[in-house]
């Protein structure tokens, strides 16, 4: 069974469902003191995602700081749509760091110390704002839903919530492969050919590149 303070917080979101929102304190009566801001802060998040509702009014103190809150998260919103602000009030309500979540990525998907490099530097870059929101695997957002423990379709609607003008295509650094020009081909001229060698990335790099930056379906 679940404890108070999750069965409170479904309760709000069932209140939420239905457009009868309360202001915090009503759930928080039965939700541990110390837990009270964790509360505050995490339905705030579902509120950004999610929207509040057209007639809630800042009834109280809580309600203020949950409705800033929102505001905060859709003030940062950008390429990735209000996800990364979400995910940063997430991580601060619970305690998170951005380590604890790479940890747990990297173990879902058995990734070496390649995957797991190069998984930190996409995940910072999701918090930052820095990716195309609309790029982003739903494989990845599931993911990221299940350890933050929020439904999926939430985070597909905060990536969703801007995405790339019409005919924009996202932009992603590409390293240009190095070979040797026709000249300096020693094979040239004693009858050898020389294939150019290329170095691919590491395949547990290219799988967090696809999670990240090879849209929806990927």
């Amino acid at each position: 069974m679940s404890d108070a303070y999750e069965q409170a917080f479904l309760a709000a979101i069932d209140d939420m469902n239905a457009g009868q929102l309360h202001a915090p304190e009503h759930y928080l009566r039965t939700v541990p003191a110390a837990r009270h801001e964790e509360f505050t802060r995490r339905l705030a998040t579902l509120m950004a995602v999610r929207g509040p509702a057209a007639d809630a009014e800042p009834t109280s103190e809580a309600f203020e700081a949950a409705l800033g809150a929102v505001a905060a998260v859709r003030a940062s919103a950008g390429q990735a749509g209000i996800l990364p602000g979400a995910l940063r009030q997430m991580r601060k309500a619970r305690g998170i760091r951005p380590r604890d979540v790479v940890d747990t990525l990297a173990a879902e998907y058995e990734l070496g110390p390649e995957g797991r490099e190069a998984l930190r530097e996409h995940y910072h870059q999701l918090e930052s704002g820095e990716l195309v929101g609309a790029m982003v695997s739903k494989r990845v957002l599931r993911s990221l839903a299940t350890y933050f423990q929020e439904q999926a379709e939430d985070f597909f609607a905060g990536v969703r919530a801007m995405r790339p003008a019409a005919g924009e295509q996202p932009k992603l650094r590409l390293t240009p492969a190095m070979g040797r020009g026709a000249g300096d081909d020693p094979g040239r001229g004693r009858g050898e050919r020389q294939e150019p060698r290329t170095v691919g990335p590491h395949p547990d790099a290219e799988l967090v590149r696809r999670l990240f930056t090879g849209g929806p379906d990927a």
